[in-house]
């Protein structure tokens, strides 16, 4: 199993890729699973900013909590984090900087995307020194 760096240890859990990879047909599951949720996620986000520049509150924390499910199943710890910390916010907490909540949505999501693409570099360059 490749082992996380310092910075990735807080944002993506290895081990959950580590179990994704063991049940996988082949290594180009998690490539695909990993690809799937970047693109679900970006979707999500839009629409997360929508919510909550738009004030629909009740939307954008059912949008949060469905970014908590999908962050859980591939590991992204750091943006399962940010979105349970963010549905905690009262209404006011949200409406009071919207632009520093949404900013803090993007900040664990870029994170998530940059631990991700170094997950799967780090991987493909182990299969090339075992070959």
């Amino acid at each position: 199993m490749l082992q996380p760096t310092p910075q990735a240890g807080a944002i993506l859990n290895y081990t959950t890729l580590a179990e994704l990879e063991a049940i996988g047909r082949d290594s180009r599951f998690v490539d695909e699973l990993i690809s799937g949720f970047v693109e679900d996620t970006g979707t999500l986000m839009q629409r997360c900013e929508q919510a909550l520049l738009a004030r629909h509150h009740d939307e954008f924390k059912d949008l949060l909590h469905a970014l908590k499910g999908s962050a859980m199943s591939i590991g992204a710890t750091g943006l399962r984090a940010t979105c349970e910390r963010l549905e905690q916010l009262p209404a006011a907490g949200l409406d009071r900087d919207p632009a520093a909540t949404g900013a803090a949505l993007q900040v664990a999501f870029a994170e998530i995307c940059d631990a991700l693409e170094d997950y799967r570099r780090r991987r493909a360059e182990a299969a090339l020194q075992q070959s």
